[in-house]
């Protein structure tokens, strides 16, 4: 019995400092202010030295979210009282008004709100200062969290509180509880003595129940330490869950800590009632303690798996359960006592305490008794004291067992010592390792974001600023879509459903607008973030601003359309000028050539000379011209055919050598051993790096020799490298302009432009063309001894070509057959000098001047042979040999032989001829003999 008094004090001494330690000024004290009609004065109260709660009439507007009082007829409603208490339902939104009078314009207050089992937003004179969770009018738009917080009012002597509100998820509604307005300070100090209070609790309940949880372990036969070790850490658990709600700090899922502070309540009650059965199982038997716990079973399930708007309805249910225990509980410990068990009356006392401040805590959390402010939340202090005696009758139970393992608790407090202090290093080095990784995100250049599953942008670093000109806090809790560009809106929105469906994403580049309208280009890397269990909360990643790339790949783009374009009227305007100027020397040459057939004395055949070598030589310029441009736009391609090089070497004697003896000079053309006949390669463009550099030596030479000289540098299996050299004993070239010499429109100097001629284009093209052949040309010169211009080109050895022998024997065998062939031409001058050509030959033709008459006479007669014009009027040459093939096609005729006689020279119009259907192309202007060597080669080939 002494011992039961020694134990009554002790419990009466805790009991009464637990209050005192956590009391807040008395917020009931008389003269308190009450809020009447929506208003409430505060003239003459002193609220820097006391807190005082904003209870009374507030100003009420039903699915209304007002900033300022609305204009309809006010309607008050008690507070604290949830709204549903007055009839209203309690799923929607509301907002509440209250004018505050008579305030301190200097002192720094602040408002302390609580829990309000839902979402609200805080306006202080229509601004908003303060917001938990996201009001809405939809439970899609709003979203419930529990957040007590003190918030600091601004200077002012009045205020109008505005508190906008929205519940979808809780029975209860509105403001349920006070709000407090007093002290920034005292307000701040009262909520951490608050936090203090609780986690003193909570500390006290979890060492509790883990040591219980430990004298289990240590002695698993009596099941009364488990339970009673789960009923303590089930109540530190309702600690973190109520009140200040200090683990929806970390954890602000509401759902989730809605459940827990149901759980905690439904399962505790289940755990004692198990402990009372496992304590007196004489007295508290079987079939009390498994319906209780088959009830709380029930309970659970719909707690884990209804929604919190249905289980919070459950609260009387859950109330009953727990009464239910206690009652029957107190019973039988009541019994026990009687029959003298061990414990059972300190049990008695302190269950009789814990009973009946659950019964006040249930009667305050209903309004039906009001609890003074040092007494909200009793049950806190009657857990308490169940704790102390339960503890008292295990430890009397269990002081034996425990003697024994005393070493065992040693050996555990060390390991817990020297655990706690590796978690602090660990905790140290992960406060070092985030406070790095902060840094690192805060001075990033580049954008590092995140949302939640709603696309509600969550963080952002300081880059944000940089790049959309918004200051993180002004972006963070807007939708991303606010600040997409709304072209690429559907696209980002898609690929944002990716991401938070698990996808990771890489190099996504989107358009979103600055805060001045502009566009931005971004880069993102993007991936879902996920908790502990892996369920998907969000995504993250990081972007990158592009735009100045994209702009200037823009400018690049443009710039380069603009140099196609001007390549391309370039190369227009070329091979416009190019035909224009090869029409007319067609006639001209060809009246020069048909001339010099004729008897002539000497002065007129030097004047026939004369206009032939400028006529050439115009044509040289022209072909110059349009070789440098095709070589500017990469379109200069090589041609390789297998030709003789003896017999080439020998036709560029034969060309200049005319003109060397006209000139008084020596040609020399020496082809040294080794050097093999047949090779594969452009003959073409191999004349024509000889012609310029044989012409270029003929004009700058005066007196001497010009000599060809071509050996073979090297000779590997099929390939050979053969080397030119062009030497000359003229004028030389200065060393300052050795190298210049090769440049477009360039030669030694300006006098020598005025004294010799030409555009200077010639070795500027003979370079890229060597290039092109695989070799180098150098130069080597002594001004007034003459220069030597050397290259090389990688050639393949070739056997001797029977094709081209076969054709070279029919061209040279006479024909006197008779032909008939078809010409199409709408140049008179060309018409009147194709017949010239044919006069005094076998050949006869009729004439057409356009391809739609062309057409058609070949339609009525068959010829041997069509020439045919390219650019005519009415039809075009391209498109008469198309319908002209298509026509034998469906005909089933044999084709004829079709060749195209153009002044389009390039590769590209051969290429397009042979690609209309034309079995030749040839150039204009065009030798009489080369022309019916032509018509005689194909017209025969078809015989």
């Amino acid at each position: 019995m002494d011992r039961f008094l020694k134990a009554s004090r002790c419990l009466g001494l805790l009991l009464l400092a637990l209050p005192a330690g956590g009391c807040l000024p008395d917020l009931d004290a008389p003269g308190a202010p009450h809020a009447t009609l929506g208003q409430m004065d505060f003239s003459g109260v002193d609220l820097l030295s006391r807190a005082y709660a904003l209870d009374g009439q507030w100003r009420f507007e039903w699915n209304q979210l007002h900033e300022t009082p609305g204009t309809e007829s006010p309607v008050f409603i008690e507070v604290p009282r949830p709204w549903n208490s007055f009839g209203y339902v309690n799923t929607g939104f509301a907002t509440y008004h209250l004018r505050l009078t008579g305030l301190p314009p200097t002192a720094r207050l602040a408002l302390r709100i609580g829990d309000l089992n839902t979402a609200y937003r805080l306006l202080v004179d229509g601004q908003t200062i303060h917001a938990v969770g996201r009001v809405g009018t939809e439970p899609e738009s709003s979203r419930s969290t529990f957040r007590p917080d003190v918030i600091a009012l601004p200077p002012g002597a009045g205020h109008l509180i505005t508190l906008q509100i929205s519940n979808f998820t809780h029975r209860k509604a509105g403001l349920d509880g006070s709000i407090l307005i007093g002290s920034e300070r005292d307000l701040r100090a009262g909520q951490e003595l608050d936090v203090g209070r609780t986690l003193l609790l909570f500390g006290i309940f979890l060492i509790t129940g883990i040591h219980y949880l430990t004298v289990f372990i240590l002695r698993r036969r009596e099941l009364a330490p488990l339970f009673f070790s789960l009923f303590c850490l089930a109540l530190a658990t309702r600690m973190l869950v109520t009140g200040e709600y200090l683990l929806a700090r970390v954890l602000p899922h509401f759902a989730t800590i809605m459940r827990l502070e149901y759980l905690t309540l439904v399962f505790s009650t289940a755990i004692f009632a198990l402990f009372l059965n496992a304590t007196f199982p004489r007295e508290y038997r079987r079939f009390l303690s498994r319906p209780i716990a088959l009830g709380a079973a029930i309970m659970g399930g719909l707690i884990l798996f209804t929604e919190p708007l249905f289980f919070t309805e459950l609260l009387g249910v859950d109330f009953l359960l727990a009464l239910t225990t206690m009652l029957s509980g107190f019973v039988c410990v009541a019994i026990a006592s009687m029959r003298h068990r061990p414990g059972a009356l300190t049990m008695l006392a302190g269950g009789g305490m814990f009973s009946l401040t659950v019964v006040a805590d249930m009667l305050g959390h209903d309004y039906v008794l009001d609890l003074p402010n040092l007494l909200k939340n009793p049950t806190q202090y009657g857990l308490i004291i169940l704790i102390l005696a339960q503890s008292t009758v295990l430890a009397r139970r269990s002081a034996s067992a425990f003697r024994t393992a005393e070493t065992l608790t040693a050996e555990l407090e060390r390991r817990v010592a020297e655990r706690t202090r590796a978690l602090e290093e660990s905790n140290r080095e992960v406060r070092e390792t985030s406070r790095m990784y902060r840094n690192l995100v805060e001075t990033s250049v580049n954008l590092i974001w995140a949302i939640d599953t709603e696309g509600i942008i969550t963080f952002v670093n300081a880059a944000g600023k940089q790049i959309y000109g918004y200051e993180p806090q002004e972006v963070i809790g807007q939708h991303f879509a606010r600040y997409v560009d709304p072209e690429r809106l559907e696209n980002d929105s898609r690929m944002v459903r990716r991401v938070l469906a698990g996808e990771t994403i890489f190099n996504y580049e989107t358009v979103h607008r600055h805060r001045n309208g502009k566009r931005i280009y971004l880069m993102f890397n993007a991936l879902a973030a996920r908790d502990d269990s892996g369920a998907v909360t969000g995504a993250s990643g990081t972007a990158v601003d592009i735009t100045q790339q994209k702009n200037m790949l823009d400018e690049l783009r443009v710039s380069r359309d603009l140099a196609e374009q001007s390549s391309r009227a370039k190369s227009e305007f070329l091979a416009t000028m190019s035909h224009e100027i090869r029409t007319p020397l067609n006639s001209l040459l060809g009246s020069v050539d048909l001339l010099q057939e004729t008897k002539l004395d000497q002065h007129q055949t030097d004047l026939l000379s004369v206009i032939e070598r400028s006529g050439r030589r115009l044509l040289n310029e022209i072909s110059d011209i349009l070789d440098l441009s095709r070589v500017e736009s990469g379109k200069l391609e090589l041609e390789i055919t297998t030709f003789n090089l003896h017999e080439l070497l020998e036709e560029m004697r034969a060309m200049f050598a005319q003109h060397a003896s006209s000139a008084g000079l020596e040609l020399h053309v020496l082809i040294k051993t080794g050097v093999p006949q047949w090779i594969e390669g452009d003959a073409h463009r191999l004349q024509q790096v000889l012609s310029n550099l044989l012409g270029n030596a003929l004009k700058f030479t005066e007196h001497g020799s010009v000599e060809l000289i071509a050996e073979c540098e090297t000779d590997r299996e099929d390939r050979v490298r053969i080397a030119f050299e062009v030497r000359d004993t003229g004028i030389g070239i200065p060393p300052d302009r050795l190298e210049s010499i090769f440049d477009s429109f360039s030669q030694a100097d300006s006098s020598t432009t005025r004294r010799f001629g030409g555009t200077g284009l010639g070795l500027a093209i003979c370079r890229r063309l060597v290039r092109l052949m695989g070799g180098e040309i150098l130069v080597s010169s002594a001004e007034g001894e003459g220069s030597r211009f050397r290259f090389t080109a990688n050639l393949k050895k070739a056997a001797p070509s029977e094709p081209g022998l076969e054709r070279a024997a029919r061209v040279a065998a006479p024909s006197s057959a008779p032909m008939h062939i078809l010409v199409a031409e709408d140049n008179a001058d060309n018409v009147y000098l194709i017949q010239a050509y044919l006069r005094n030959s076998s050949i006869t033709a009729d004439f057409a001047e356009n391809g739609a008459i062309a057409i058609k006479r070949a339609h009525e007669k068959d010829y041997d042979l069509i020439l045919m014009d390219i650019q005519m009027p009415v039809m075009d040459g391209y498109t008469a040999v198309r319908l002209l093939r298509e026509w034998e096609q469906e005909s089933g005729r044999e084709p004829t032989p079709i060749l195209a006689l153009s002044a389009n020279a390039s590769a590209e119009d051969r290429e397009q001829s042979l690609a209309a259907g034309c079995d030749e192309h040839l150039s204009k202007p065009i030798k009489k003999h080369r022309l019916l060597e032509a018509i005689r080669e194909y017209a025969r080939h078809r015989n």
